[in-house]
């Protein structure tokens, strides 16, 4: 059964939201969820026209993205985003769906119709004057009308209604899509990711950043809603892999009811002196420490410094967090970066 991902309240000043990995302002209009572990199948190299070595092989991720439209008017929201990527850069991404889409609102060709209408007339008068009192005239006129009609169809004009492409050297993917009548903003949708991987690959994880945007103010895009996940990967049918991606999600959630538990105590922490709160000096432990601590790459030798200012019980929680990633990231096999052979099978 899939768990619905909670978004936490943190009690006093501006309103802050917990959503899994990031804290994220509560004046967003939009919510996202996102798949809790994604099972990872095998792809078919000759389907995608890829080109793999034996050491390698392809696997397909299926991920599920919700959005939500809590509260302002949908005419407000310009697109939502959706970029995926290889925290240790790792995975490379040879395919994705959707792909970019073209569209239109029309049903069909629109007709063009021209008129070209065209008038002439010659007159000839005379007045023949006489001594008489009568005065005859004479008056000749001739009068044409040209009409022509050109009647023709042109195609509708296309929008972009989805953009897709990669980042980061193959090792994410976007996707951006706009609202239209063919495609709707809220609701469930899935992204279809096919990545070149070691193989032996068992397990690893992604990062989602979910935007969504309105129209620009003083030339920056607005954001009305954005969360961030760490999606756990793991080989469909390897029992092992499964229950470490469900480790990571359980010590993510023990991660985020820690922090909120402890909100009052890490900002107390963060401005440990009068010094600190008037901002005459650096805060001890940053606002996005959330971000920095969760995202920091698995190679980093030490932990921030900020970490030893944080609770014990926070501390604990990251340290569970991070050896939970860890496990799972060591079944993502290995490469040798200068030839993309896994090193085991040389």
């Amino acid at each position: 059964m899939v768990q619905p991902r909670k978004h936490f309240g943190f009690p006093g000043g501006a309103g802050i939201v917990l959503s899994l990995m990031w804290l994220v302002r509560a004046t967003a209009s939009v919510q996202f969820d996102a798949s809790p572990s994604v099972a990872c199948t095998p792809a078919e190299a000759d389907e995608r026209r890829v080109l793999i070595s034996s050491h390698e092989k392809l696997i397909e991720a299926r991920v599920q993205i919700s959005s939500l439209v809590s509260s302002g008017k949908f005419a407000e929201i310009q697109g939502l985003f959706y970029q995926f990527a290889s925290p240790e850069r790792n995975l490379q991404i040879v395919d994705y769906l959707p792909k970019t889409t073209m569209g239109t609102d029309f049903g069909g060709n629109i007709a063009i119709e021209q008129v070209d209408e065209q008038t002439g007339q010659i007159g000839l008068g005379a007045t023949l004057g006489f001594p008489q009192p009568a005065q005859p005239n004479v008056n000749v006129s001739r009068g044409t009308r040209t009409q022509s009609a050109v009647r023709y169809e042109l195609l509708p004009p296309r929008e972009l209604l989805a953009a897709a492409g990669t980042t980061g050297r193959g090792t994410g993917a976007y996707f951006k899509l706009r609202p239209s009548q063919q495609i709707a903003l809220e609701g469930s949708r899935e992204f279809v990711l096919i990545m070149q991987v070691p193989k032996d690959w068992r397990g690893d994880y992604l990062r989602l950043v979910c935007t969504a945007y309105g129209e620009p103010r003083n030339g920056q895009m607005t954001t009305l809603g954005q969360a961030a996940f760490l999606i756990p990967l793991y080989a469909a049918g390897d029992e092992e892999a499964r229950q470490l991606a469900d480790d990571l999600s359980r010590a993510e959630r023990n991660f985020l009811h820690v922090v909120r538990q402890q909100a009052h105590e890490v900002a107390r922490r963060s401005q440990p002196t009068l010094v600190h709160e008037l901002s005459l000096v650096g805060r001890v432990i940053p606002e996005d420490w959330i971000s920095r601590l969760v995202y920091q790459p698995l190679s980093a030798a030490e932990p921030p410094a900020f970490v030893r200012h944080l609770p014990p019980v926070v501390r604990e929680a990251a340290s569970d967090y991070d050896s939970a990633k860890r496990q799972l990231h060591d079944l993502a096999g290995t490469y040798l970066a200068t030839t993309g052979v896994a090193a085991e099978q040389l």
